[in-house]
């Protein structure tokens, strides 16, 4: 994941990357391995991926862990993505306080759920030992008790993806970690861009609020925050068995529910040509209105209308991103260096243009010196990013927030100031006679 309202952002921020289905309040079914009744010759271990959905928070996919009583015919599937989002809890969704929990959960009801979405399902069953299998089964089964269930979510560093990777490489006796601590063949920011690039406004407001915390070089461990990812991991992964010998991990791959969507690409999309053809279409738009006469009515709506819809959706999501800010525990929208191309003085705009159209004097200054401010801390930020000063790839936001600022600027220098609009001197007042 224009202006948010306070549920929409307590709703994206919170469910970034989860990709989980509402909580349902079901009760627990008392699985077999969990009371000692199963043992450990009969079970099986599937990892469960689910594709992305058409919801901003299923953009990502979603994984769980599915354990099958062969003898007992049992089955359960272990989900890390449950939350629960109402009225009572908004306020620590919108601080970044999220409390989310384990599930153990219907195979079946699942799966139908996730066909409903249109979204694929790939199980694959995991050669584990008997060993292995059981000490994996009882702990799904102690994490979702009531005592043990809840942690507090964080989009990259623990969320339902990692909490699946983590149960698996302990009964892996820390052979999935080993394999992958190497270098990660993206970074958070281009992980999180190709999978929300299919929605620009999205893509957008996503790239706008995380800062540079999202360039850091990371593990192929890390990169596994995606299930998509650990799926492609233990692809390929050989582990050691009885006799230290090596097999696959993957025995067998199943395809329940395959939807007809198109694959999530291999690489971040290209926006900033895009970006840059709107700004400076809409750059040079602001500077043409801003030059015609003061009673040209057409133009001076039109840039009137121009300032209320730049200060809605830029100022709204660059308001939005100050907030999270100053004042939640969203560590990755900290010392954001896109603030200063846009933020609350941006959603001042829109009143303020349409004020300004309305012929009110002190509308029209205030409209040049934020535009004049806007301008000059576009150009600050366009030399950090030149210079890799900031360390933010922020090219998209550069490419249409620049010249956009530029031209609202002079715009509003030429006909919004108070002076003739034309650019002529103003006429002195005529001579008074005397009485």
């Amino acid at each position: 994941m224009g202006a948010r309202r306070a549920a929409f952002v307590a709703t994206l921020c919170a469910a970034l990357l989860a990709g989980s289905l509402p909580a349902q309040a079901g009760k627990r079914r008392g699985a077999p391995w969990g009371d000692g009744r199963s043992r450990a010759t009969d079970l099986g271990v599937s990892l469960v991926t689910f594709g992305p959905g058409d919801a901003v928070m299923s953009y990502f996919g979603h994984n769980a862990l599915l354990v099958r009583d062969r003898r007992l015919k049992v089955a359960r599937l272990y989900n890390f993505g449950m939350f629960h989002f109402a009225p009572d809890t908004t306020l620590d969704y919108l601080q970044g306080r999220l409390t989310f929990w384990g599930a153990e959960k219907s195979v079946s009801a699942t799966y139908q759920r996730y066909e409903r979405a249109g979204r694929s399902i790939t199980a694959q069953a995991l050669y584990l030992s008997p060993a292995q299998a059981l000490r994996l089964a009882q702990a799904l089964a102690k994490a979702v008790l009531p005592a043990h269930r809840e942690y507090r979510y964080h989009h990259y560093e623990d969320n339902c993806s990692t909490r699946v990777r983590d149960l698996l490489d302990a009964a892996l006796d820390g052979q999935l970690k080993a394999d992958a601590d190497m270098p990660g063949r993206l970074d958070l920011r281009g992980h999180t861009r190709r999978h929300s690039g299919k929605q620009p406004i999205v893509d957008f407001a996503l790239t706008f609020w995380m800062n540079d915390s999202m360039e850091r070089p990371i593990t192929v461990w890390q990169e596994m925050f995606l299930p998509g990812e650990i799926r492609r991991v233990i692809s390929g992964l050989r582990v050691q068995g009885p006799g230290d010998r090596a097999h696959p991990l993957v025995r067998k791959v199943e395809r329940p529910f395959v939807a007809d969507r198109p694959p999530v690409p291999e690489h971040p999309p290209v926006h900033w040509p895009h970006a840059l053809a709107l700004g400076l279409i809409l750059g040079a738009a602001a500077w043409r209105w801003g030059t015609r006469p003061a009673d040209h009515r057409a133009a001076r709506w039109a840039l009137a209308g121009l300032h209320a819809v730049v200060g809605l959706v830029l100022g709204g999501v660059a308001t939005a991103g100050t907030l999270m800010w100053a004042f939640t525990e969203w560590d990755v929208t900290f010392r954001n260096v896109n603030q200063l191309l846009a933020n609350p003085l941006t959603l001042a705009l829109a009143p303020l243009g349409v004020l300004a159209a309305l012929d009110r004097p002190w509308a029209r200054r205030a409209v040049a010196r934020i535009g004049a401010a806007l301008a000059m801390s576009s150009a600050v930020a366009l030399l950090l990013n030149w210079t890799g000063a900031s360390g933010q790839a922020n090219g998209p936001i550069l490419a249409l927030l620049v010249p956009l600022n530029v031209g609202l600027a002079a715009g509003a220098r030429r006909w919004l100031a108070p002076t003739a609009a034309s650019g002529d001197p103003v006429a002195p007042p005529p001579p008074q006679e005397s009485a």
